[in-house]
């Protein structure tokens, strides 16, 4: 049988129950539902508005749209990520200014920030990267000094805390993911958080092609699109929520007892710098190892699937960066290392002790 990478924990019954009632009111788009999800998570996050949208990546596009970005507008983007930052960047015609990553976490490195500011940069983009946190305090001091724009990009990192404050909402504000592949998840979607009241009103406005009222539309004052959320993924919200905090404690086991099964292996594979006393809590199962490439092909052949590290933004062909003047060692030896063993909420301890147990076979050779 084949052992998947991700394992998501659903309350099926509670969610059908959930989402009949959405099919019985009649609407299943954008309406009741979601509003009510909205104003859960700004309860949770502690934010004046939460406004869901059709998923992480688009959420994006409409925060850089809403800021009114123009063409060739700077963003400084950390060199790892997930490529949905540098298509959106692509789409609106705006220059990703790619930044190396601290040498021991793979987030953006503070101090080379203020090297990359020119009188284009628009947007600080730091990324939590498997829900690490970075001192994101010194970056919105910067971010302000220099009148540009801080947003968070917290789609890994949903119910992190850094100095008792949630992630996602120190920034102008703040992007989350509901995909599928997170721990707090509606199958599809994601939101974004923000304390700007008139950035808000700009963001929902464009959500829906440009307006806010379909009753009364007298004239297309914005441009916009189609980012919507539905009713019926936000019943699976509602439901997923009430026991996130359970399965960011159970996605911590889980690290915490590969860590602890592995440990005669760790002079060849070794656990990601992920510290929970920091504050860090992973969505993923993360490890590294000299030898990655075999050791992944070595569980393959085992039925165990795992995940790699995206490319480093750097090599993304179609932003033809290939004269740039600029060292990316540090993500470049995280992007050759890293990989994700099977992770998730919903893995159980029985399949972490088997595959621990093959991966400390395969290292006694």
């Amino acid at each position: 049988m084949k052992t998947l990478w991700w394992y998501t924990d659903l309350d099926k019954t509670k969610i059908k129950k959930e989402i009949s009632k959405v099919i019985n009111i009649g609407r299943i788009d954008t309406a009741n539902y979601c509003r009510i999800f909205e104003k859960k998570i700004e309860k949770f996050l502690g934010v004046k508005h939460v406004i869901t949208v059709s998923n992480g990546s688009m959420a994006n596009v409409l925060v850089f749209m809403a800021l009114g970005l123009k063409n060739n507008d700077e963003i400084i983007i950390p060199n790892i990520g997930w490529i949905s930052v540098i298509n959106s960047c692509k789409i609106l015609g705006l220059k990703p200014v790619l930044v190396d990553v601290d040498p021991k976490r793979p987030l953006l490195n503070i101090s080379e920030i203020e090297k990359n500011i020119t009188k284009k940069t628009k947007v600080i983009f730091p990324i939590y990267m498997n829900g690490r946190i970075l001192e994101i305090d010194k970056i919105k001091q910067i971010a302000k000094k220099n009148k540009i724009f801080l947003i968070e990009d917290a789609a890994q990192a949903f119910g992190v805390k850094y100095k008792n404050r949630f992630v996602g909402t120190f920034g102008d504000a703040g992007i989350f993911s509901t995909s599928i592949t997170k721990v707090f998840t509606t199958g599809l979607g994601g939101f974004i958080s923000t304390n700007n009241s008139k950035l808000a009103k700009i963001i929902l406005s464009m959500r829906r092609h440009g307006f806010s009222d379909i009753q009364n539309i007298k004239n297309w004052d914005k441009y916009g699109g189609n980012f919507k959320f539905s009713d019926v993924h936000a019943a699976i919200g509602i439901v997923q929520l009430k026991k996130y905090n359970n399965d960011l404690k159970k996605n911590l086991r889980n690290f915490n007892l590969f860590k602890k099964l592995l440990k005669k292996s760790h002079k060849f594979i070794y656990p990601a710098n992920i510290n929970p006393k920091f504050g860090d809590r992973p969505v993923y199962n993360e490890f590294l190892s000299n030898d990655r490439n075999k050791i992944v092909k070595f569980l393959k052949s085992q039925n165990v699937e795992t995940r790699l590290y995206s490319p480093t933004f750097d090599k993304v062909r179609y932003l033809k960066l290939k004269k740039i003047n600029k060292n990316f060692k540090n993500s470049s030896n995280f992007e050759k290392k890293v990989f994700y063993l099977p992770s998730g909420p919903g893995l159980k301890s029985n399949l972490i002790k088997k595959i621990s147990k093959l991966i400390n076979k395969f290292y006694e050779k």
